[in-house]
């Protein structure tokens, strides 16, 4: 087991009073076997009331509500987790053997994990092709294998506009965010019927300094025998422990940290600013790092 802090601030300034519309919050790490959450602290101003829920995947969201005008918008999430994930999933004698495709009545139940919106947008790389009929065991190397290529050889842009690019322009382009590079995979893996999700959280890496300090992004894809195991494409391996997962879906453009809306005149400016800081933690203290930090 190892600790891990994370402090995720997220302000908007505007250029005048305006009134803010409700906004959903996805920033609480996604408990389990592989994660507990041992603090957890949410700070808003201006002052809100806040509503907690689980949504369609069954993620954690909170949503704030707000009665005053204000000029400014400042939310920060405080988390102490502990992670339990470290080596990646554990093949067992019987995966090693039998087909990692579930079977038709489990791929029934996750037909919207298998839709590729534009399936014939480009043709498919043979290094991005993971056949219906290989092993478990085989299917994890070949995941490795794809996503070590996308490491070594796309060049990661930290991109800050909204978006997608979709997997025709990354492969031309030959490069992308964390976002991207995991949209690609996931059309391919979807182009041969394997079911995927997209995964958005934060990352734990002095190895990977470019796409630390911001929110990140993989993919889990259905194993049978092992069912989601993740994919970290910008990271080059699988999800091994430095990936704290917050929320899940469908597709990519349905997960942002913080959504929401205002009400001001037409001509209001605003500008928005985001600071991601994580760290494991060697010290019990949690609370204390956590409060080093601000």
């Amino acid at each position: 087991m190892q600790l891990v802090s994370i402090l995720h601030t997220t302000a908007y300034e505007f250029d005048r009073e305006v009134q803010l519309g409700p906004h959903q919050l996805y920033l609480r790490p996604r408990d389990g076997f592989d994660l507990r959450i041992s603090s957890s602290r949410l700070d808003i101003s201006p002052a809100a009331s806040v509503r907690w829920m689980r949504d369609l995947f069954n993620n954690s969201v909170a949503e704030a509500s707000f009665n005053q005008p204000t000029n400014r918008l400042i939310i920060t999430s405080q988390i102490v987790a502990e992670q339990y994930y470290q080596c990646g999933p554990q093949l067992g004698l019987e995966t090693t053997k039998t087909g990692a495709m579930a079977s038709s009545h489990t791929l029934t139940a996750l037909t919207a994990f298998q839709q590729v919106p534009d399936p014939n947008e480009t043709m498919l790389p043979e290094w991005l092709h993971l056949d219906q009929h290989v092993s478990c065991a085989e299917a994890i190397d070949q995941l490795i294998e794809m996503a070590s290529y996308i490491k070594a050889h796309f060049q990661y842009t930290q991109r800050e506009e909204p978006g997608i690019q979709s997997a025709s322009e990354t492969l031309s382009r030959g490069s992308g965010s964390c976002r991207d590079f995991t949209w690609l995979l996931m059309w391919a893996l979807r182009r041969n019927h394997w079911p995927t999700r997209f995964v958005t959280g934060y990352l734990v890496s002095e190895a990977h300094p470019d796409a630390s300090g911001a929110t990140h992004a993989w993919l889990e894809i259905f194993l049978d025998s092992l069912g989601w195991v993740g994919v970290d494409p910008t990271c080059g391996d699988l999800v091994r422990g430095k990936q704290i997962a917050v929320a899940t879906s469908v597709n990519p453009d349905q997960l942002p940290p913080v959504a929401g809306s205002f009400v001001g005149p037409a001509t209001t400016e605003s500008r928005m600013f985001v600071s991601v800081e994580t760290a494991f933690i060697s010290s019990p203290n949690a609370d204390a790092h956590l409060a080093s930090n601000r």
